[in-house]
């Protein structure tokens, strides 16, 4: 079966796994984020990867136990990737 860029993308958040969220983007992305109330851009793969999903999204301790949904899809050169994870942080999730 064949995924999609946003589809590996989404997996390797799901496993916190920066380096192979940083070589499945462009060397000059354009990233951009929402989540609730905030904006999130990045123009590397390693302030996206590193600075923005490890160090702000999601904590060592996070446990990112299931991938609820995956939607993704795409607009001249544009790719759009959604997921939604099921987390627990201190025991509750």
């Amino acid at each position: 079966m064949t995924t999609t860029v946003g589809e590996r993308f989404a997996r390797a958040v799901a496993a916190k796994d920066s380096s192979r969220i940083q070589s499945l983007l462009a060397d000059e992305v354009d990233f951009v984020a929402l989540t609730p109330r905030r904006h999130w851009t990045a123009l590397t793969p390693r302030e996206a990867g590193d600075d923005i999903i490890m160090k702000h999204w999601f904590g060592a301790d996070d446990d990112i136990h299931e991938i609820r949904s995956i939607g993704v899809g795409q607009v001249a050169d544009l790719q759009r990737v959604s997921y939604r994870f099921g987390i627990r942080r201190d025991d509750k999730e």
